[in-house]
């Protein structure tokens, strides 16, 4: 059976590395469309981006890393929505695109598909009437065992 991390240096796609804390998302950065030849050089891009800084989210500090799980998220090929109503947000992750300006919301982050346009468009800079391109992706995300007493942070509980 070939090893997960060969597999990731074979797979091209975007991706996206979280750390969250009890109180929240600490630091979330990536891309959904790949800019690296592997998934495994994906990652460890967006590892570099939401170490370096999350502008939506305070400073990375020592204790955060100390006290929180890291995530990753593999995201799938974005596919254009005709209305927002195409997208199911517990499975579906939101691209909304004008020009230069992109925000994404991640699968199961929004609870409903109002909520997650509204959001990306206001974390992209567009005003209400500017126009944008939407799309939809899949994404498969790893979660990083809770820390908890007597028991490493990998261990299932």
């Amino acid at each position: 059976m070939p090893q997960p991390q060969s597999a990731l240096k074979r797979l091209r796609c975007g991706a996206f590395v979280i750390l969250a804390a009890r109180d929240g998302t600490r630091a979330c950065a990536g891309t959904v469309r790949p800019s690296c030849a592997s998934a495994a050089q994906e990652i460890i891009a967006a590892a570099e981006m939401a170490a370096a800084g999350d502008p939506w989210h305070a400073p990375l500090q020592a204790r955060d890393l100390a006290r929180g799980r890291v995530e990753v998220c593999l995201a799938g090929p974005p596919v254009p929505l005709r209305s927002i109503t195409e997208l199911n947000v517990a499975r579906d992750g939101l691209l909304v695109q004008s020009g230069p300006r992109s925000a994404v919301i991640l699968p199961g982050e929004a609870r409903t598909a109002s909520w997650a346009l509204r959001e990306a468009r206001r974390k992209a800079g567009l005003r209400p009437s500017e126009r944008a391109d939407l799309f939809r992706f899949s994404a498969i995300r790893w979660r990083e065992m809770e820390p908890s007493a007597g028991k490493s942070r990998n261990q299932p509980e």
